[in-house]
Parts: C-alpha cells; structure tokens; sequence
C-alpha cells in the first residue's frame, strides 16, 4: 500500500519517522523527560477525551502520523 500524495510506502515511512525519533531523542536528550506512570494515564485519559486519540501522551507540533505496522519486517540495508 501506497500513499499516494507522495508515492511512498507506508514501511519506508516508517523507517524515515523512526530514524526521526531516534535522531530528536539523542540531540535533545537534555530536555525531553518521561512522565511518571500517574501524570501518563492522566494525560492519555485527556487526549482520549479531548481528541479520541488512544494512547498518546505527549505531541510535538500538534501533528497526528497515522502508521500501520508492516505485515512483515522489512530488511534495512
């Protein structure tokens, strides 16, 4: 499956909002902090309420990625 405003897979994405990920959690491993466990529930119960977003606890830039787990692994070259 394809998306189709760009003609790219959903598991390429993936990889590309993964390596993302990793490269903001290790240039700004300073600033970003966990949540203890209650503060966590108490704001995935907002965002739930608010947004009907399950099991999100933190944003940034207010943008919502939808991914689907690829039905396989994919090898990374």
């Amino acid at each position: 499956m394809y998306n189709e405003l760009f003609v790219v897979s959903y598991s390429i994405i993936s990889f590309v909002i993964h390596d993302i990920i990793q490269a903001i959690n290790k240039m700004f491993k300073n600033l970003i902090t966990w949540l203890i466990r209650n503060k966590m529930l108490i704001r995935m119960r907002k965002f739930k309420d608010l947004c009907g977003l399950l099991n999100v606890h933190g944003v940034i830039n207010g943008t919502h990625v939808v991914i689907i787990k690829p039905s396989e692994p994919f090898a990374k070259d």
